[in-house]
């Protein structure tokens, strides 16, 4: 999982007030359960959450190649798995503080799809709380890729090509964001075991400095799963801040 500063991600001035206008158009409609919302909106940031991190999914850190990235909302905008009576958070459809980049894998309904467990179900905010705010007190059971800590939460496992939860307070979230956004699966552990048995292979280069430049390449063509990337270069003790003679 990526970390992601939310404050470096460009949002227009112009988009925010437009979304304001939209959550007062949802605000004052009666029937709350079937909203006809825009994905083309919040679409139109998809390439402002895209350049983060060069393509990748914050989630599974593979490189979204060949197919449109998705912008996932992380609290559902409509309908929530497991919680009956709940018409998903459409208050927080159009608020760009909920969205996440992902790929359509993660974001399908065998995987995050419209999941959003919390540590405690008493603390979910529904609509008719009357205080649309009540949201910020949920403690949510899954990692969240603008939090750092929750993203140190996970360690990846070079070797069998997975992330895998740390021992502490959070490694029940770990398991739990393990298993709703799949990160066990093979598509995942099959693209990752490709990228660093590439690396892998670069260690057969004899000359140092050769070797050092093949893998520099590598890393700098961005191939997806970051994490591991670095992972990898630190066990093998790999420093690509050299100059070339």
């Amino acid at each position: 999982m990526l970390y992601v500063n939310f404050e470096e991600i460009d949002i227009p001035d112009t988009w925010i007030a437009r979304a304001a206008v939209k959550l007062e158009n949802l605000m004052a409609r009666e029937n709350k359960s079937n909203i006809n919302f825009s994905s083309a909106f919040w679409g139109e940031l998809r390439d402002n959450f895209n350049i983060i991190h060069d393509g990748q999914c914050w989630y599974c850190e593979n490189r979204i190649s060949g197919a449109v990235p998705e912008i996932e909302h992380f609290r559902p905008k409509q309908g929530l798995d497991g919680c009956d009576g709940h018409n998903g958070y459409w208050w927080l459809a159009y608020e760009c503080t909920n969205y996440r980049l992902s790929c359509s894998i993660c974001n399908n309904r065998a995987h995050k799809g419209n999941k959003f467990p919390l540590v405690d179900e008493r603390q979910r905010a529904f609509e008719n709380s009357g205080n649309y705010e009540d949201y910020r007190a949920e403690q949510p059971k899954l990692l969240d890729p603008f939090i750092q800590e929750d993203c140190e939460s996970l360690a990846c496992n070079i070797y069998e090509y997975k992330m895998m939860a740390k021992d502490g307070e959070n490694k029940d979230r770990a398991q739990e964001s393990i298993k709703v956004f799949g990160l066990d699966k093979s598509t995942h552990i099959r693209d990752c075991g490709r990228v660093l048995q590439l690396l892998q292979s670069h260690l057969s280069i004899p000359d140092e400095e050769s070797r050092l430049i093949a893998i520099r390449g590598l890393v700098n063509s961005a191939p997806g799963y970051s994490s591991f990337v670095s992972a990898f270069l630190e066990e093998n003790n790999i420093d690509l801040t050299f100059e070339e003679t």
